[in-house]
């Protein structure tokens, strides 16, 4: 096997190869990249326990044939070689890689123990769905789904579609993220949870329009010269219609700045957690576990009764730095209750959990 391409052109595709290959301490075989070379198009394959990927590449000078390498010994060597290089590969008992300034050689595996990555665009209903579109909605959402193992179905995002309705909704249980977007076209009604990981992977791609499909097992996005099979988390995901409450609220109307200015302010004190009161004035407070204090008059509007509530500091600064509009409702129903967090755009809203002291 041989090939040689210009570095430009693989630089494409190293960041999103060092996002699939798996981090800690895994068999050699599973941090490898499998690069096989047929008719001048080079496939380069990374994979994990959750996601394949799979890029189609123009090379020259080429002879077929195939190896397996280590993925992060090859994207450390592609890294440093300069960006206007031609570099090539050439395979015998390891595999060489050259350019005009620099050598390297590296041993190889044995491709054929390598997992068996399949196209499966072929074998799924696909569908049409703009790549910034799909970005916007897992980013508005991703940092509200849950670590717990023992909970995997609030690992990941779900997709809840319902003609041309796409519902992204993640949740730890503490809060809840959720993203609507208005298709152009009406779409089968289903339901799938999918790896966070996907998010970073679609913001790395440079290629606008996805071909998606689903089976029982693998999301599927296809994309001009490559492909991503993603492991579905199983479900059932929980009703997080039911969750939204309802009845009359105590409104909060505030400046996205005012209330990042106050977040900010009293991020000194590094507190776990901040109040929000309500009596003769609006106030936002804190008290460190040292016993520091702050206290600040919260410019805005309020309807309602005076109530005094606590949150968790980074889950609701989080929730608020997503925000893009300037203004921020928040809708207080009670101490035990979600508390509703939207803007003027019906497309987002959050719901997270008062603290109780």
């Amino acid at each position: 096997m041989k090939f040689s391409i210009e570095k430009r052109e693989i630089d494409k595709i190293l960041p999103i190869i060092n996002k699939v290959l798996p981090k800690g301490k895994v068999l050699d075989i599973l941090k490898s990249v499998l690069l096989e070379v047929e008719n001048n198009t080079l496939s380069i394959t990374a994979s994990n326990a959750d996601i394949q990927y799979r890029a189609f590449l123009d090379v020259y000078d080429s002879e077929d044939g195939k190896v397996l390498v280590n993925g992060n010994t090859f994207i450390s060597i592609l890294k440093n070689i300069p960006n206007t290089s031609i570099i090539s590969f050439e395979l015998d008992s390891s595999l060489k890689i050259s350019s005009d300034e620099t050598y390297y050689k590296i041993p190889v595996l044995n491709p054929e123990d390598y997992i068996e990555v399949e196209d499966l665009r072929d074998k799924v209903k696909l569908f049409k769905f703009s790549r910034r579109k799909l970005v916007k909605a897992f980013s508005k959402v991703e940092f509200c789904a849950g670590e717990d193992e023992s909970r995997l179905f609030l690992s990941g995002i779900l997709w809840d579609n319902k003609g041309n309705i796409a519902n992204f909704v993640a949740s730890d249980s503490y809060r809840l993220g959720l993203y609507t977007e208005v298709l152009d076209e009406e779409l089968d009604e289903f339901q799938i949870i999918i790896p966070v990981d996907v998010y970073s992977i679609l913001d790395e791609i440079e290629h606008e329009n996805l071909d998606i499909g689903f089976n029982e097992d693998y999301l599927v996005i296809g994309f001009d010269k490559g492909f991503i099979n993603a492991r579905l988390i199983s479900g059932p995901y929980p009703d997080y219609t039911a969750i939204f409450p309802e009845g009359i609220a105590n409104e909060l109307f505030v400046s996205k700045y005012e209330l990042e200015s106050k977040l900010k302010a009293m991020s000194p004190l590094s507190p776990e957690t901040f109040g929000i009161k309500v009596d003769k004035g609006v106030w936002i407070f804190a008290i460190s576990d040292e016993g520091e204090e702050f206290k600040s008059n919260l410019i805005g509007r309020y309807e309602g009764d005076n109530i005094e509530i606590y949150f968790h500091y980074k889950r609701f600064s989080e929730i608020i730095k997503e925000i893009d509009e300037s203004e921020i409702f928040i809708h207080i129903y009670s101490e035990n209750r979600p508390v509703l967090i939207k803007s003027n755009n019906e497309n987002l809203k959050y719901l997270i959990m008062p603290v109780k002291l």
